[in-house]
């Protein structure tokens, strides 16, 4: 099995869907009338919740109406956000076709399908033109991304001259042995946790080609 199977295995859930539908009635919510915020709740799943979201969004500093890539988009809910707090177009990518489908469904059922775009991918090989976003995020993602190259090489592609690529991501910051199950990862195999000096590294050594 590849790494983007077993990683696709370890998120996947044929009964996701149903689930969200549940938590939202636990919490009072109606399925067939929601807003944005409605799902905050259950539509982030990384620490720091919308607070961080916004962080990520203040640093990008776009302007209304600018073209935005989420990178592991999950579920869709900071392109949600982006979308209704910024008023930016909105395109998302994450490996999980049981993310993306809900994704498009919530985006639609909170009236955003026109702003907001999910597809199911691969981060280090983006099925998108160059040059043709303003902005990019990464959020809880790159732990699953082995080749962290092939990931800034890809969102260097796909970004405009001079656009800016923000990562939150969880990140080692010693040399201690890693315990498995992760939330991100059940095995060694698909786990990927770089320190902030590598990916910095990265990142530059990209920027300077």
């Amino acid at each position: 099995m590849s790494n983007d199977s077993t990683l696709n295995s370890h998120y996947a859930d044929a009964a996701f869907a149903a689930s969200i539908e549940a938590s939202l009635r636990a919490i009072d919510k109606d399925p067939a009338r929601l807003t944005v915020d409605d799902l905050e709740a259950i539509d982030e799943f990384h620490m720091g919740g919308r607070p961080a979201t916004r962080a990520v969004f203040d640093a990008l500093a776009l302007p209304r109406g600018a073209h935005v890539l989420d990178v592991g988009s999950g579920i869709g809910g900071p392109a949600r956000v982006a979308a209704t707090e910024r008023g930016w177009q909105m395109d998302g990518i994450d490996l999980t076709p049981h993310f993306v489908d809900v994704a498009n469904d919530l985006s639609r059922r909170v009236g955003l399908a026109d702003r907001t775009r999910y597809v199911t991918g691969c981060a280090t090989a983006l099925p998108f033109d160059s040059a043709i976003f303003d902005g990019a995020y990464l959020i809880h993602v790159g732990m699953n991304i082995p080749d962290k190259a092939a990931l800034a090489r890809g969102v260097r592609r796909v970004l405009k001259a001079g656009a800016r690529f923000m990562i939150y991501d969880i990140m080692r910051v010693g040399d201690g042995v890693l315990t498995f199950p992760l939330p991100w990862s059940s095995v060694v195999a698909t786990s990927a946790v770089a320190t902030l000096p590598t990916i910095a590294w990265r990142l530059r050594q990209l920027a300077s080609t």
